[in-house]
């Protein structure tokens, strides 16, 4: 099922990358209760994600961003639709979808899929990780040349302890985590901190 599921994935984020094109850095925008952007197309991609998986796993549950638990939680696929939705409004590359299929408390599967560079990435447990089909790997890169991502709030002690102790690396701050993450995997950068 998990492999069905992972192409009508596929084939549902390629049928929606003009839309998310299209309104990529000119949609408008409400804030939600914790002061996150939300767009329509948030709700939309969601909505439509949750319906191509259930045509091939009708018993699967979900967890999304916007609609919260639905249906199984021991065997469910995780969903933002639109992770990075402030970069989405302002029309910056760091916009992503992700998903993931959890069982049993465990991750056996994700997606993140950046509409804007075109590069889906896909992870399955056991089998490595893919952008655009190819196979993609870590920085072998010496810690002494490690650039690490940080994303923290900095209104917490321990976080701005964490911060000052990374200053001896490289570090660079993206606008979203899937953006970020698909840096990690493909090398590009060696760590993520959140």
């Amino acid at each position: 099922m998990v492999n069905a599921s992972l192409e009508a994935i596929h084939a549902k984020l390629l049928e929606l990358r003009p839309t998310l094109l299209a309104n990529h850095g000119t949609i408008a925008h409400v804030k939600k209760a914790d002061n996150s952007s939300l767009t329509e197309l948030d709700m939309q991609v969601e909505k439509e994600l949750i319906a191509a998986i259930k045509e091939v796993d009708s018993t699967v549950g979900f967890f999304g961003e916007e609609f919260g638990q639905q249906g199984d939680s021991d065997r469910f696929w995780t969903i933002d639709p639109i992770d990075g939705t402030e970069a989405f409004i302002r029309g910056l590359p760091f916009c992503t979808n992700m998903l993931a299929y959890i069982e049993d408390g465990e991750v056996q599967a994700a997606v993140i899929y950046n509409f804007v560079l075109d590069e889906y990435y896909q992870a399955i447990k056991g089998r490595g990780a893919t952008c655009n089909g190819a196979p993609i790997h870590v920085s072998k890169r010496d810690i002494s040349h490690a650039c690490i991502e940080f994303e923290i709030r900095h209104t917490e002690q321990a976080n701005r302890d964490m911060y000052f102790e990374l200053p001896k690396f490289s570090m660079v701050k993206f606008s979203a985590a899937g953006f970020g993450f698909c840096q990690v995997a493909r090398g590009r950068t060696e760590a993520r901190v959140s």
